[in-house]
């Protein structure tokens, strides 16, 4: 039998066990094979045994959980290119999609980690919020959003460049000439 991702062995073989009584008992034995895909993490599968001497069907039913690594991070907050100032509120967002388990996310400025407090959703995603007020120091930096998991050999990642335009000081030079 064959039903999209179910593949269910035809004819379940039998043996002859012994019970804890020392009676020897009948028992089949069927074999059922699954090709899982992500959305079928925490799908429920059950087996039902019927039998003329039973009332009732025994059942057994198991919760699948299929791991598979997180999406990509995507980074709002900013668009690369765009001019922000300095002492300008910056709040850099961070979101992964899917997964199981869910992302890690790390920020880091310039290969610095500096912030991993990130939390996750009802709807299976990561996030990390870094906010910040934009110095000098922002200029041409490059911040960059790790995500990982167990299911991750190594990190995805995204990152922006942010342009800064710093504030100009007006510098006074006093000249004294001296007549003579």
């Amino acid at each position: 039998m064959l039903l999209e991702n179910i593949h269910v062995e035809e004819n379940p073989s039998m043996t002859t066990e012994v019970d804890q009584e020392g009676q020897d008992i009948s028992v089949a034995h069927s074999k059922v094979s699954l090709v899982l895909h992500p959305d079928d993490d925490d799908s429920s599968y059950n087996c039902e045994a019927l039998h003329s001497a039973l009332t009732v069907p025994l059942s057994a039913l198991i919760v699948v959980s299929v791991a598979y690594p997180p999406g990509r991070p995507e980074i709002t907050g900013y668009n690369e290119g765009e001019t922000i100032r300095m002492g300008d509120t910056l709040t850099l967002v961070c979101r992964s999609r899917g997964g199981n388990p869910l992302a890690k996310l790390i920020w880091y400025k310039n290969n610095e980690r500096i912030d991993f407090s990130y939390s996750t959703t009802d709807n299976r995603e990561s996030v990390n919020s870094h906010t910040f007020n934009v110095t000098a120091s922002d200029n041409n930096a490059i911040y960059r959003c790790e995500a990982s998991s167990n299911m991750t050999n190594t990190p995805l990642i995204a990152s922006v460049k942010l342009t800064v335009q710093c504030k100009l000081f007006e510098a006074k030079n006093s000249f004294s000439q001296k007549g003579g």
